[in-house]
């Protein structure tokens, strides 16, 4: 009797409830459906976190580049990000900035040759020439891109208009002159005023000499006046 009553005692201490074991599984049926339902609710956005995740990583590697005054390596960087978000009107900004610094050295290089205006230019004049040509279509399309974004429109045309007066100092260039001139005549025409005014634009100054330059003062003035917004900053364009 008693190893009947201790094998009872055992059995009734190790047994399992079946109530309890069907509520239990059931629980856990409910939880993982539970967490399928969720996970195919989150599933479509996990390719998009991670692309932006990846943007974000890109953007600094290119921007490190930028610091550096890497402008190839910088623009490679950039250009992998447009293949995967080709409106990104901010990273378009930093490729056309970048091409427009590229430009800048290849015309110091020019500048520190000291070519008289009446001398044959030499070899090595005419390689660097052929290079500045090309970096200066490129730098202009670079800017030309962010014409259709409302943010960055205006930065991107005075550019261009800057690029072409700077184009004509360096390289005396009158064609340049006439074509910034040109520019700053569409700008007005769209009711689209500088940044600072044509004054007080430092890049501009090779055109005060400009046949048109000082209408063009007035001009931009008068539309000013009627917007009556000014000559403004704006924030966040350090490119």
């Amino acid at each position: 009797m008693k190893n009947s009553a201790e094998n009872n005692a055992g059995f009734s201490l190790f047994s399992i409830n079946e109530h309890r074991l069907s509520i239990g599984l059931l629980v856990l049926l409910l939880l993982a459906g539970a967490g399928y339902g969720i996970w195919l609710a989150l599933s479509p956005l996990f390719p998009a976190i991670a692309s932006a995740a990846t943007t974000v990583s890109r953007n600094k590697i290119g921007d490190v580049h930028y610091g550096d005054s890497e402008w190839p390596e910088a623009i490679t960087v950039y250009r992998e990000i447009l293949e995967d978000d080709p409106d990104n009107g901010l990273v378009i900004l930093k490729v056309a900035a970048a091409l427009d610094n590229q430009l800048s050295e290849k015309w110091k290089q020019y500048g520190d040759l000291e070519i008289a205006p009446d001398s044959e230019a030499t070899p090595e004049a005419n390689k660097i020439l052929a290079e500045e040509a090309t970096l200066f279509q490129a730098a202009v399309d670079g800017w030309n891109q962010l014409l259709d974004n409302a943010r960055y429109r205006r930065h991107a045309m005075e550019r261009v208009v800057c690029l072409h007066s700077l184009r004509f100092r360096k390289l005396n260039d009158s064609a340049s002159a006439d074509q910034a001139i040109a520019l700053l005549e569409d700008m007005f025409s769209k009711g689209i005023t500088t940044k600072d005014g044509l004054l007080r634009t430092r890049s501009l100054i090779p055109l005060r000499d400009h046949r048109q330059f000082s209408r063009l003062v007035r001009e931009e003035r008068r539309i000013s006046n009627l917007s009556g917004s000014g000559y403004r900053n704006e924030p966040g364009l350090n490119y």
